[in-house]
């Protein structure tokens, strides 16, 4: 006889989870008839429900990754912007711009 380990549901909810909930169904009927078979049946579902939690797992675990790839660039352009933003107003400060225009130097107004 088998114990109620092939009694008890493991998962529900979901593709995949249905499909394992369809395996146990099949365990339950046999249990009496053949509990080897059962047991084995049922483990399979069990497998099929760490199978789906895995990949369930690793779904959140590549949205996360993308999400904080996504945060990392903002930042990246937003240090960037403020970079470029104080280079601009240091170089307009210092006159830099006109002082190099044209190819010239800015000490003697020569043509480089």
């Amino acid at each position: 006889m088998v114990t109620k380990e092939v009694s008890q549901p493991v998962i529900s909810g979901g593709p995949m989870e249905e499909l394992a909930d369809d395996i146990e169904d099949l365990a339950l009927k046999m249990k009496d008839s053949q509990p080897d078979l059962a047991l084995r049946v049922k483990a399979t579902s069990e497998r099929l429900f760490l199978c789906n939690r895995l990949i369930r797992d690793m779904d959140h675990w590549f949205l996360d990754e993308q999400r904080e790839n996504a945060r990392l660039m903002k930042d990246y352009i937003s240090k960037f912007r403020t970079t470029d933003a104080k280079l601009g107003k240091f170089l307009t400060s210092t006159n830099f711009e006109t002082q190099c225009c044209n190819g010239r130097r800015a000490w003697g107004g020569k043509e480089t």
